[in-house]
């Protein structure tokens, strides 16, 4: 089984998957990030530099399993997030295994700015009221903050590209996960 990893930075990650796959491809914006990766020599892992808006270079139909952790908080194009969804598809092997970390934060955009809902933890809110007050929060766009994205643009992007979500974990959070497959 092949499994590909998007932003793999220095391969910390890729380690683990190079233990439980046959092979593992790393991609990664950062030349950088993927020289020391490779410096790794890790034992059927391939990395490749991404253009930062698509997986060019990973063949179709190539992967079983396709996963992002911490990586798609920091675009700060919803269209390109969405982008990456598309691209699984089409690097997934029929009923090949996605999971994608994205920030799921209610939002609304106002030119460049964007205003996000969150529930606070911070240690100045009395640990009896942590995530019970609802707070909004101003940011431009073009931070490395990135851009949230809302499950229904999610869902819709997945059917338009033949991915199926089964689940959903941290919905409406910076932490929200979606995994699923591709339709065979």
């Amino acid at each position: 089984k092949t499994a590909l990893e998007i932003g793999c930075g220095v391969g910390r990650m890729t380690a683990a998957f190079a233990q439980e796959f046959g092979e593992v491809i790393g991609i990664d914006v950062s030349p950088e990030m993927v020289k020391k990766a490779r410096a790794r020599e890790l034992p059927g892992a391939r990395f490749l530099v991404g253009s930062g808006c698509d997986l060019s270079g990973v063949e179709d139909r190539s992967a079983d399993f396709a996963f992002s952790y911490i990586v798609f908080q920091h675009i700060p194009e919803k269209a390109v997030i969405l982008r990456y969804f598309e691209e699984a598809a089409r690097v997934l092997r029929p009923g090949g295994l996605f999971r994608f970390h994205v920030n799921g934060l209610p939002h609304v955009e106002l030119g460049s700015l964007l205003i996000e809902g969150y529930l606070s933890t911070s240690p100045r809110i009395p640990r009896l009221l942590h995530n019970k007050i609802p707070l909004a929060r101003r940011r431009r766009l073009d931070s490395w903050w990135g851009h949230p994205v809302s499950l229904r643009s999610i869902r819709a992007t997945c059917a338009r590209s033949g991915l199926e979500i089964a689940a959903v974990t941290g919905r409406w959070t910076a932490e929200m996960w979606v995994g699923g497959r591709k339709r065979g």
